[in-house]
């Protein structure tokens, strides 16, 4: 939107180059430019400069791509991420001690307290502190949904309100 017209020619050529190599497109989500010169009105020149491209046999495998566009922060240019899945694989995600679970007065006793716990049947120690380690990290996730709610589930609420505000300014 705005600025200098593009050049057919160079467009061919790019063009005929992404077919050459059998590339497909990602598209991006919402968003048709990817810089802007953060003037208003007719001053105002928007470009899509930024792409995805993979190999179009990749398309078909079991990966699945998503290219988006995300708000603005300082620059002129719009931070773009490239999201890739592999659709074959169950979503797993490591556990990961929160620091902010340290600010509860009384984390030392819960820790003490679930290690106490022993696992029901006799076996080596080895296993036991793998057990252990197993019923802490359980307790741990409980304690944090019951004291803490689903903070990371409230942080991608606020990451959406923040897409649509941000939407909004430059629509």
């Amino acid at each position: 939107m705005g600025g200098v017209g593009w050049n057919r020619q160079s467009h061919g050529d790019f063009s005929a180059f992404v077919m050459d190599f059998g590339l497909l497109e990602i598209p991006f989500r919402m968003r048709d430019f990817t810089w802007t010169n953060r003037r208003s009105g007719f001053l105002n020149i928007s470009e899509w400069l930024d792409r995805f491209f993979i190999v179009g046999d990749w398309s078909e495998s079991h990966w699945n791509c998503a290219a988006e566009i995300l708000p603005i922060t300082g620059s002129d240019y719009y931070p773009i991420c490239l999201r890739i899945q592999d659709d074959s694989a169950l979503e797993r995600y490591p556990f990961k001690f929160e620091a902010m679970w340290l600010r509860d007065n009384n984390i030392r006793n819960l820790v003490e307290q679930w290690w106490r716990h022993n696992p029901e049947r006799p076996c080596n120690k080895a296993f036991i502190f793998f057990k252990k380690l197993q019923f802490l990290k359980e307790q741990f996730k409980k304690w944090n949904r019951e004291s803490f709610s689903n903070i990371f589930n409230e942080k991608l609420g606020i990451e959406d309100e923040l897409k649509i505000l941000h939407e909004q300014i430059i629509s």
